[in-house]
């Protein structure tokens, strides 16, 4: 296999499963947007069909995209991915989720492209399991968005590259003062992110109210029973608003944002709140507790404890100066710890490290009791 010419940009695949609404895919944009195109030339691969919205978003920033064909024949996909990247003339695979890890693997069987996946979140079942072995198996560099998640996974050899949050989407003025304190939950419904915990720790808020009467927002989908459960509460104003892109709209309106989840990767939203100079309340649930300085930038509670995180909210609701405080020490870790381009520069550390390692993977072949594993590899600080 060729190595790529210094004197040239690395021309890279960015692989995904769908380019709907997401974290992934904000990742994905934001990767797209930020390289260095002296040094990456970006192009994004969908391995599940074209999603015009998100596709023609990156599209508009000069980068290609490409979704799949071949329908649902799992070999028609694969034969369609590899003649691609063939195709595209690509150095260096970077697949993010594991369901684009293993297209990428099956794909790449035969050329044998140096492979980097991104493991994004714990996903839970036998069927999961499977697709992350796959991935793992044929991947020459693994990397994790958060401590927390490589130990939960046992992926010691994993290479932490945090998210990245484009810290000039979000405005860092407080939200105007209209005798309330407001509250954002911005996320979807699924069991990771606990929203019993959620409801539950609202109507101790309600029975317990801060000095102002709160309002809760929420934005996402699948949303609505939320609402309802919480509707008629005392000291208590909720808005349910669905699903919306436009996050920042929302950070700029409340004075903090909350995260219930009992277990995460690293929550975009925690760092966009951050960018957005709001304090954030949150679960020590994954990377939240690794983003977030307990005390400082915001509050940090055990997971599953509602009269804990009603408590932390309570207390945040009766200290507006120490919100603002929170919130500006926040953005400047944000600007220092979670920037896009330092997010960029972890990872083209580890598209570099793929190339040397996919070298060694081949003499592997050569030599069975050699283990490419062993082969040290960078890793973001």
């Amino acid at each position: 296999m060729r190595r790529p010419s210094l004197n040239r940009p690395l021309r890279l695949a960015l692989v995904v499963g769908q380019l709907r609404e997401g974290g992934t895919e904000r990742q994905v944009h934001g990767l797209a947007e930020h390289f260095d195109r002296a040094r990456v030339l970006p192009h994004v691969v969908c391995t599940g069909g074209e999603h015009a919205p998100y596709a023609e978003r990156i599209r508009s920033l000069g980068v290609g995209v490409s979704a799949a064909r071949g329908g649902r024949s799992l070999i028609r996909r694969a034969r369609w991915l590899e003649a691609e990247l063939e195709r595209l003339d690509i150095d260096v695979i970077h697949s993010l989720g594991d369901p684009a890890g293993a297209w990428a693997a099956l794909a790449n069987l035969r050329r044998r492209l140096p492979h980097v996946h991104s493991i994004r979140s714990h996903g839970r079942g036998a069927a999961r399991a499977a697709i992350r072995r796959i991935a793992r198996a044929r991947a020459d560099v693994l990397t994790v968005n958060a401590r927390a998640l490589a130990s939960r996974l046992g992926l010691n050899d994993a290479a932490l590259t945090p998210n990245g949050v484009d810290i000039k989407r979000f405005d860092p003025c407080p939200p105007l003062d209209d005798g309330r304190f407001k509250i954002l939950y911005a996320g979807r419904s699924c069991p990771d992110k606990d929203l019993p915990t959620l409801v539950s720790a609202m109507r101790c808020l309600s029975r317990a109210p801060a000095r102002n009467p709160s309002t809760l927002t929420l934005v996402g989908p699948g949303l609505a029973q939320v609402a309802l459960s919480l509707a008629g509460l005392p000291h208590l104003r909720v808005q349910h608003v669905g699903p919306d892109p436009g996050v920042e709209r929302w950070l700029a309106r409340s004075d903090v944002l909350v995260l219930s989840s009992r277990r995460e990767g690293m929550p975009n939203v925690v760092l966009e709140a951050m960018a957005a100079a709001r304090p954030v309340v949150a679960t020590d649930a994954g990377g939240s507790a690794e983003a977030i300085i307990d005390d400082v930038t915001g509050r940090v509670v055990p997971t599953g404890q509602p009269p804990a995180l009603a408590a932390a909210l309570g207390d945040l609701g009766n200290r507006p100066d120490e919100r603002r405080e929170m919130g500006k020490r926040g953005r400047a870790r944000a600007t220092q710890a979670f920037s896009f381009d330092r997010a960029c520069r972890a990872m083209l550390r580890s598209y570099l490290d793929s190339l040397d390692r996919n070298r060694f993977r081949r003499l592997a072949d050569r030599h069975v009791d050699f283990d490419p594993r062993s082969i040290p590899h960078s890793s973001s600080t």
